[in-house]
């Protein structure tokens, strides 16, 4: 799932997946702004069949803190 998961981000934030790790912080992704943190939670929810609620996708700091909530 992780893997899944590292994949989404490289997608949406134009990087290698092999650089993002469970300890990533989503804000310092290069090009992180809110327009892409909406692209990642809309990605994330497509990619895993999963609805996140406001009060999880405000506390999603790292991609561990994602992973977490999908599982």
């Amino acid at each position: 799932m992780l893997e899944r998961l590292q994949q989404v981000i490289g997608k949406v934030f134009e990087v290698d997946s092999a650089t993002v790790s469970a300890r990533t912080v989503i804000r310092q992704l290069p090009g992180w702004d809110s327009l892409k943190h909406l692209k990642l939670i809309m990605a994330v929810e497509t990619e895993f069949s999963r609805e996140l609620t406001p009060e999880q996708i405000e506390s999603l700091k790292t991609v561990g803190d994602i992973a977490a909530v999908i599982v």
